[in-house]
C-alpha cells in the first residue's frame, strides 16, 4: 500500500499538482448510509486530524451533515435524485441547503472520477448538467466548492490544467481546485 501511495504522490507532482492527498492518510471518504454511524465515524476521523469527506445518499442526510456534523467536504450531491423533473434539473442542492452550507462553513465537492466513470452518452450528460446547476447555485449563494480528481488509481488522475478546462466548460469561474 505504501508503494501505491508513493506512486500516486509522484504522479500527482508530475501532473503539476503542488499537493497530492492520499486516502486514509490525509483524508477519509465516508459513505452516508446511517446518520448515527456516519456521525461517529466523522468524530473518530476528526480526532485523528484528517480531512473528512462524506459521500451523501439522500436529501435528509445532506441537511443533517451540513447542520449537525463536523464534515469538511460533502460529495455526490448531484447523484441524490435518480430522475430529473420535466421542467427543471434536480441536482440535489437548493437555496436553503446553500445558505446552510455557507452558515456552517461546509465545502461542496465535485468529483472528476464520477464524471470519468459515468456511462458515456445520456448518463454523463445528465451528470454534467446537474454539476453545472449545482455550481451555479454555489456561485450565487457563495458556497465554497472543491473540484478534485478523487481517483482510485494513478491512471485515472488528470492534470490541474484539464480540471480547469472542465470547470470552464461547466461555467465555473471560481478557483475550485484549492483546499
Amino acid at each position: 500500500m505504501g508503494n501505491v501511495n508513493l506512486v500516486m504522490k509522484d504522479f500527482g507532482l508530475d501532473l503539476g499538482f503542488t499537493k497530492t492527498l492520499i486516502s486514509g492518510k490525509d483524508f477519509i471518504i465516508l459513505e452516508a448510509d446511517n446518520k448515527n454511524k456516519v456521525r461517529k465515524d466523522i468524530d473518530l476521523a476528526k480526532k485523528k486530524g484528517v480531512l473528512v469527506i462524506v459521500n451523501v445518499k439522500d436529501e435528509d442526510t445532506l441537511r443533517y451533515l451540513i447542520e449537525k456534523t463536523k464534515v469538511d467536504i460533502i460529495l455526490g450531491i448531484e447523484k441524490i435524485n435518480p430522475k430529473d423533473n420535466v421542467h427543471f434539473v434536480r441536482g440535489g442542492l437548493d437555496q436553503i441547503v446553500c445558505k446552510l452550507a455557507v452558515k456552517h462553513e461546509k465545502i461542496i465537492g465535485f468529483s472528476f472520477y464520477d464524471i470519468l466513470k459515468s456511462k458515456p452518452g445520456f448518463e454523463r450528460a445528465k451528470l454534467l448538467n446537474r454539476i453545472r446547476f449545482n455550481l451555479k447555485l454555489c456561485k450565487k449563494f457563495g458556497v465554497k466548492i472543491y473540484f478534485g480528481n478523487f481517483s482510485k488509481s494513478a491512471m485515472q488522475m488528470r492534470a490541474p490544467k484539464e480540471l480547469r478546462a472542465i470547470l470552464k466548460v461547466l461555467n465555473c469561474t471560481k478557483n475550485a481546485l484549492e483546499i
